[in-house]
Formats: C-alpha cells, structure tokens, sequence
C-alpha cells in the first residue's frame, strides 16, 4: 500500500477592508454581512433614459482558479437607454477574468468601480458611494497607468456622474 502525505496549512480568515496581507492562503469574507447594502438593483432615470446596473455578491471567488486568494466580490451587470434606445447593455453577471462591472470594497458605504464600456471598449475606474439606504452617487474617471483595452474609435458611451437609487 502506497504512502500518501498531505501538507495542509489552515486558511485565515480577514473581514472586508483588511489591507496589507502578507500570506497567500486567505479569504476575505463579508463577515459583517456589508455587501447587503450593496447587491441589488440601482438606477438613475430622466424621462425615457436610464441607467441600471444589478450588483451580485460573489462569495469565496479567486482569480487565478488556482489562487488560494479568496474574496467575497461584487460583480454586475448595465443596462443604459437613451431616449427609448439602447446604447449599450451587459445582459450576464460574470465573475473573473470576464467581468464587465466589478466593485471593491473600501468602507460599508464606499466602493471602487470598474467598468468596461463593451460599445468602445474603454474601460473607466470610478467610485460608489451609499449616501443613505436607497440613494448612491456613481461616478467615473479614465484609468491612470497602464491600459488593459484600447478604445474601438467609438466614445466612452456610459454616464459618468449620476445619483442612483436602490429598486
């Protein structure tokens, strides 16, 4: 009968916002249950223009799948209609690497943002910010440094600074 040996190292624990860790087997968890906040449907309305993103908590996802890094994210979905047409939509939420709209924890109430445009294909970082239960502000800016994607030639198509309200 063969001998089998096994090396396990127990994984630790952190609570959202933990900064700073120096090991490689870990898992940020949403231990106080913030992302509750958080998931769920925002949108911004002027007439018959809109804008909806639908936030999902992810819990224990890595990236690379063979990470022993483990984070309970916030990942989404868009939708932006413009007098009645649509002018760009993701219609799944998806995790890592083929994300569209990701968000980072920094405080309960405060976020970063990611989003990639999927009409030009520019992707903008950005914050989110709950200003009280139902009510976000939602604002973008060009990435600093080095460029994932290169715009297709089209514009950035999304709003840039809108208030959101929690459906």
């Amino acid at each position: 009968m063969p001998l089998i040996l096994y090396s396990c190292k127990a994984q630790t624990i952190y609570p959202l916002g933990t900064a700073d860790i120096v090991e490689t087997n870990y898992y940020v968890k949403d231990l106080n249950n913030d992302h509750d906040a958080i998931v769920g449907v925002w949108r911004w309305e002027n007439g018959n223009s809109y804008f909806e993103i639908t936030l999902q908590e992810f819990e224990m996802s890595n990236y690379p799948s063979f990470s022993t890094e483990y984070y309970d994210s916030i990942f989404g979905k868009y939708i932006y209609v413009e007098n009645g047409l649509t002018i760009a939509e993701v219609q799944f939420i998806e995790g890592l690497p083929n994300a569209k709209l990701a968000l980072h924890f920094e405080t309960p109430t405060e976020y970063k943002i990611v989003i990639d445009d999927v009409l030009s294909d520019i992707t903008k970082v950005g914050e989110f910010v709950i200003t009280n239960t139902n009510t976000a502000t939602f604002r973008l800016w060009n990435a600093e440094g080095v460029k994932l994607n290169e715009s297709n030639g089209q514009d950035f198509a999304l709003p840039t600074d809108l208030v959101l309200t929690k459906q």
